[in-house]
Protein backbone atom coordinates (compact mmCIF):
# COMPACT_ATOMS: atom_id res chain seq x y z
CA UNK A 1 0.00 0.00 0.00
CA UNK A 2 2.79 2.21 0.79
CA UNK A 3 4.96 1.71 -2.39
CA UNK A 4 1.12 2.91 -4.63
CA UNK A 5 0.90 5.89 -2.59
CA UNK A 6 4.14 6.32 -3.42
CA UNK A 7 4.32 5.37 -6.75
CA UNK A 8 1.13 8.39 -7.42
CA UNK A 9 2.73 11.00 -5.46
CA UNK A 10 5.82 10.85 -8.00
CA UNK A 11 3.30 10.38 -10.88
CA UNK A 12 0.78 13.58 -9.24
CA UNK A 13 3.64 15.57 -9.10
CA UNK A 14 5.82 14.83 -11.57
CA UNK A 15 3.01 15.99 -13.42
CA UNK A 16 3.03 19.50 -12.26
CA UNK A 17 6.01 20.35 -14.03
CA UNK A 18 6.28 21.95 -17.52
CA UNK A 19 8.72 23.48 -20.44
CA UNK A 20 8.95 26.56 -20.60
CA UNK A 21 10.83 28.69 -23.13
CA UNK A 22 13.42 31.20 -22.22
CA UNK A 23 14.09 34.12 -24.22
CA UNK A 24 17.67 34.23 -25.79
CA UNK A 25 18.51 37.82 -24.80
CA UNK A 26 22.09 39.39 -23.74
CA UNK A 27 20.04 41.71 -21.52
CA UNK A 28 21.16 40.48 -18.21
CA UNK A 29 16.94 40.76 -17.16
CA UNK A 30 16.96 37.93 -19.21
CA UNK A 31 19.25 35.65 -17.69
CA UNK A 32 18.21 32.59 -16.01
CA UNK A 33 18.82 31.32 -12.34
CA UNK A 34 20.69 27.97 -12.44
CA UNK A 35 17.74 25.30 -13.79
CA UNK A 36 17.14 22.15 -15.25
CA UNK A 37 17.35 23.14 -18.96
CA UNK A 38 16.52 21.47 -21.99
CA UNK A 39 18.88 23.34 -24.90
CA UNK A 40 17.77 22.90 -28.64
CA UNK A 41 20.93 23.32 -30.81
CA UNK A 42 21.02 24.84 -34.27
CA UNK A 43 21.16 20.93 -35.68
CA UNK A 44 18.48 20.17 -34.01
CA UNK A 45 19.56 17.87 -31.71
CA UNK A 46 18.43 18.66 -27.63
CA UNK A 47 20.30 17.47 -24.53
CA UNK A 48 19.03 18.41 -20.79
CA UNK A 49 21.44 20.40 -18.66
CA UNK A 50 21.15 20.37 -14.78
CA UNK A 51 22.25 23.86 -12.59
CA UNK A 52 21.78 25.11 -16.28
CA UNK A 53 21.89 29.26 -16.80
CA UNK A 54 21.84 31.53 -19.49
CA UNK A 55 24.93 34.50 -19.49
CA UNK A 56 25.10 36.62 -22.18
CA UNK A 57 26.87 34.51 -25.27
CA UNK A 58 26.64 31.18 -23.85
CA UNK A 59 24.02 28.01 -22.11
CA UNK A 60 26.17 26.58 -19.06
CA UNK A 61 25.11 23.41 -17.33
CA UNK A 62 26.10 20.42 -15.84
CA UNK A 63 25.95 17.38 -18.56
CA UNK A 64 26.97 13.76 -17.18
CA UNK A 65 28.76 15.51 -15.07
CA UNK A 66 30.59 17.73 -16.76
CA UNK A 67 30.25 21.42 -16.92
CA UNK A 68 29.50 22.48 -20.70
CA UNK A 69 28.85 26.12 -22.13
CA UNK A 70 27.43 25.73 -25.24
CA UNK A 71 27.47 29.29 -27.56
CA UNK A 72 24.16 31.24 -27.92
CA UNK A 73 25.19 31.60 -31.89
CA UNK A 74 24.76 27.69 -31.91
CA UNK A 75 21.39 27.20 -29.87
CA UNK A 76 17.72 27.39 -31.38
CA UNK A 77 16.06 27.16 -27.99
CA UNK A 78 16.20 26.96 -24.67
CA UNK A 79 13.13 25.82 -22.06
CA UNK A 80 13.03 25.88 -18.54
CA UNK A 81 11.05 22.98 -16.38
CA UNK A 82 8.64 25.16 -14.43
CA UNK A 83 6.33 23.51 -11.52
CA UNK A 84 2.92 24.67 -11.29
CA UNK A 85 2.17 25.75 -8.00
CA UNK A 86 -1.37 25.24 -8.57
CA UNK A 87 -1.36 21.80 -9.39
CA UNK A 88 1.10 20.51 -6.60
CA UNK A 89 -1.42 22.07 -4.32
CA UNK A 90 -4.42 20.18 -6.31
CA UNK A 91 -2.40 17.34 -6.16
CA UNK A 92 -1.41 17.12 -2.56
CA UNK A 93 -5.28 17.80 -1.67
CA UNK A 94 -6.52 15.52 -3.62
CA UNK A 95 -4.08 12.95 -2.56
CA UNK A 96 -5.13 14.20 1.47
CA UNK A 97 -8.75 13.49 0.73
CA UNK A 98 -7.72 9.99 -1.14
CA UNK A 99 -5.66 8.74 2.27
CA UNK A 100 -8.11 10.11 4.36
CA UNK A 101 -10.50 7.59 3.20
CA UNK A 102 -8.86 4.88 2.30
CA UNK A 103 -7.93 4.80 6.13
CA UNK A 104 -11.68 5.71 7.22
CA UNK A 105 -12.71 2.71 4.80
CA UNK A 106 -9.80 0.54 6.49
CA UNK A 107 -10.22 0.98 10.31
CA UNK A 108 -12.49 -1.17 12.00
CA UNK A 109 -15.56 0.91 12.83
CA UNK A 110 -16.63 0.58 16.38
CA UNK A 111 -19.95 -0.52 18.14
CA UNK A 112 -22.41 1.49 19.53
CA UNK A 113 -25.04 3.85 18.80
CA UNK A 114 -24.44 4.18 14.55
CA UNK A 115 -23.75 0.31 14.68
CA UNK A 116 -26.54 -2.18 13.82
CA UNK A 117 -25.44 -4.11 16.83
CA UNK A 118 -26.48 -2.98 20.16
CA UNK A 119 -23.74 -2.59 22.67
CA UNK A 120 -24.44 -4.98 25.75
CA UNK A 121 -27.05 -6.90 23.72
CA UNK A 122 -28.39 -9.70 25.37
CA UNK A 123 -30.57 -10.83 22.27
CA UNK A 124 -29.81 -14.25 20.77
Amino acid sequence: MLVLGAGIWVVLLGGCATWQPLALSPEPEYWARPGELRVTLEDGSSLELDEGYLTEDAVVGILDGEEVAYPLAGVREVERRETNGALVNASVMALTVVGLVATWAVLPKPKGIHSSEPVGSTYP
